[in-house]
């Protein structure tokens, strides 16, 4: 059970607009006064009186009240035991709000309120960041950005996880015609998006599902960057647009570097104010968006120094309530996990001054060389209602295996084009993104390239590390079919190293349908297009490279 003088009071809060919201109060004696960790959460049961209702979330807070503190865990408006409407991102900031003045006001609150939150409990404290009272001390946030269009795209492609597998599950006000049979059966998931990425117009999906449009979901469709009138929208997604800005207490960013957010997460640690970030930590780990490695493939290039066991948040805000050490990361610092090392490294910023650009170039025979090649071209057709999937990757998220996943052989489909180095004669350490200079042409007026990046064992395993994908017009512009068109893009940045013998391969296609909308191969917003068309896609060899951001490089290390 749970120790006798832990205690649990229920209250009903009223907010701004007189909706009651049910909030559960967690103490960690009968009497006294404590700090409190906030917790705002839509992912819950409406409450049981019974003790093996109050036993689960004993268990739950166990780590937190052990550690002195008083919990204060409200439903969300609509959700759990809360009254209200349930409209993800639109009530948070107001609720939110209202939330912090009224612990204030409690007999049992004592000196300081700590927020923590991840995904979308992440989002409810970066919505009230930039409004905060003196009385909060600290905050830890993971897995979620403050950037609307980074939640739901990737330079002009519309990844697929917010929309047709989690707004379903959170918009509890509108009855479902379908849906996925188990969003937790990866072959449900993928059986339900299979049905989806192939019905055209996009935009109308909304409508299939519920026999009515919902604009707080179809609204996502036509974000197109985050100055738009959607990502600066209050009363929804842009009530976090300024939260790192204006952000002054110290915060734990916790993100991972094969999670859907982490390329929306990683300007926010640059957008703090000098003074903040002078005094916040920044933890990447090996992990995809549940923050473990317990629910993925047992990938050779992470360790069980990749795995945390501690509560992060609550050592962290021990640290600034007590002054107790923080042993995962340095102040002012992004502790960031080495993926081929099995170990962290402490550095102010995810590009490194003293990284020097590794060239590597496609060739005609699939080698992947320090050395030019000659000019020359590498076609393939590319058909959006028969898309090639990958597993893993950053945006792998609900679909197929996440994470470093495994990968098939090279070249395992006509469309994907794989290119490899010979083995590295010497260790190769890389930090920071990489970035891809690309030239390439189509015979449509606007299509799509993905590059993916794998690290291959000796073995001749092939895992996924990075990846990134554009629109031809995001990247280049209007586009005239059949002219060549060179631009760059960088991948999110990743910390890693590939010992003596392993090797380094590239996959390069124009569709991920596992995690990004297959493009139409027709110019226009996206989820207007009716019809689709079969691209015939090429890359030039001798100007398409990659440049890997190599440290402490070694001449003849390939």
């Amino acid at each position: 059970m749970w120790p006798e003088n832990w205690q649990l009071k229920t209250y009903s809060m009223e907010s701004y607009d007189g909706v009651k919201l049910h909030t559960e109060v967690y103490l960690p004696d009968t009497k006294g006064r404590y700090p409190v960790i906030c917790i705002r959460d839509p992912y819950v049961l409406p409450p049981e009186d019974t003790d093996e209702y109050r036993k689960t979330k004993f268990d739950l807070h166990r780590h937190r009240l052990e550690q002195g503190f008083a919990v204060v865990h409200q439903h969300c408006r609509g959700y759990g035991g809360s009254e209200g409407r349930a409209a993800p991102f639109v009530y948070e900031r107001r609720d939110g709000l209202i939330l912090l003045s009224w612990i204030q006001k409690q007999d049992w609150y004592g000196d300081g309120i700590y927020l923590e939150g991840g995904s979308y409990t992440g989002y409810v404290e970066l919505a009230v960041l930039d409004a905060l009272p003196d009385a909060v001390k600290a905050a830890s946030i993971a897995v979620f950005s403050s950037h609307a269009y980074e939640v739901s795209y990737l330079n002009g492609e519309y990844k697929l996880h917010i929309g047709p597998i989690w707004y379903p599950t959170v918009l509890k006000n509108e009855e479902l015609l379908s849906s996925v049979e188990n969003s937790f059966d990866v072959k449900h998931v993928q059986k339900f998006y299979h049905a989806a990425i192939i019905q055209h117009p996009f935009y109308k999906f909304v409508k299939r599902l519920y026999g009515h449009d919902v604009p707080e979901f179809s609204d996502w469709f036509f974000c197109s960057g985050n100055d738009d009138e959607f990502a600066r929208r209050k009363n929804g997604i842009g009530d976090a647009r300024d939260a790192m800005r204006k952000a002054k207490i110290p915060i734990l960013l916790r993100g991972g570097w094969f999670e859907p957010f982490f390329n929306g997460m990683v300007p926010m640690w640059d957008e703090l104010p000098e003074e903040t970030r002078g005094k916040s930590c920044f933890l990447v780990g090996p992990w995809t968006h549940s923050t473990t490695l317990k629910n993925v493939e047992a990938c050779p290039f992470f360790g069980e120094n990749g795995e945390i066991e501690e509560s992060t948040a609550v050592a962290w805000f021990r640290h600034i309530r007590d002054g107790a050490e923080f042993p995962y990361a340095q102040e002012g610092n992004i502790s960031a996990y080495i993926v081929g090392e099995d170990r962290w490294e402490n550095h102010a910023a995810f590009r490194l001054d003293e990284a020097e650009p590794l060239r590597l170039y496609p060739s005609q025979d699939s080698r992947l060389t320090t050395e030019r090649p000659e000019e020359s071209e590498i076609s393939y057709r590319y058909n959006p209602l028969d898309p090639p999937e990958f597993s893993g990757g950053q945006n792998a998220f609900s679909t197929v295996s996440d994470g470093a996943a495994l990968q098939p052989q090279p070249n395992f489909r006509p469309d994907v084009k794989s290119f490899s180095t010979e083995p590295l004669t010497k260790d190769l350490k890389m930090r920071g993104p990489t970035k891809i200079h690309f030239a390439v042409k189509s015979d449509c007026d606007d299509t799509a390239f993905l590059v993916r990046v794998l690290g291959v064992t000796r073995s001749g395993e092939a895992w996924v590390l990075q990846e990134t994908i554009t629109t031809l017009s995001f990247a280049a512009g209007n586009y005239d079919p059949n002219t060549t068109a060179e631009f760059e893009l960088v991948t999110d940045p990743l910390f890693w190293t590939l010992k003596q013998g392993e090797r380094i391969r590239v996959d390069i296609a124009s569709a991920n349908g596992s995690s990004y909308w297959p493009h139409s191969n027709t110019k226009g917003q996206w989820a207007t297009r009716s019809t689709t068309r079969i691209a015939t896609n090429t890359l030039f060899i001798g100007k398409f490279y990659l440049e890997f951001p190599a440290v402490e490089l070694q001449e003849g290390s390939f």
